[in-house]
């Protein structure tokens, strides 16, 4: 079994090497571990264009198929409010996904 904080800083440090500027482009801040469905990723709050407030990105590790899935939500009224998700994600791609869905 793969420890979830390696897979959660393994995340961050392939954005941080795309982009050493990204993370704070998009105001990312308040980071989580997440396991959502046995998959593992990290989460963090951010601030954009495209974004409403209270906005988070979720990157889950999708191991069976060595990808990622990309989620753009909020919470309303106690509920996750999914506004965009991709998935099928490669590592280099995180960067120009999460710009999109930022703004």
């Amino acid at each position: 079994m793969i420890h979830l904080r390696s897979i959660a800083q393994t995340i961050i440090d392939q954005i941080y090497a795309q982009n050493p500027w990204a993370l704070a482009s998009w105001g990312a801040r308040k980071y989580l571990i997440e396991k959502v469905d046995g998959n593992v990723g990290v989460s963090f709050s951010v601030n954009g264009t495209k974004t409403k407030h209270g906005s988070r990105i979720l990157i889950l590790y999708d191991e069976q198929r060595d990808l990622y899935n990309v989620y753009l939500y909020r919470f309303y009224k106690r509920q996750h409010m999914y506004d965009n998700q991709v998935e099928g994600v490669f590592f280099d791609q995180l960067v120009e996904i999460i710009d999109d869905m930022v703004g």
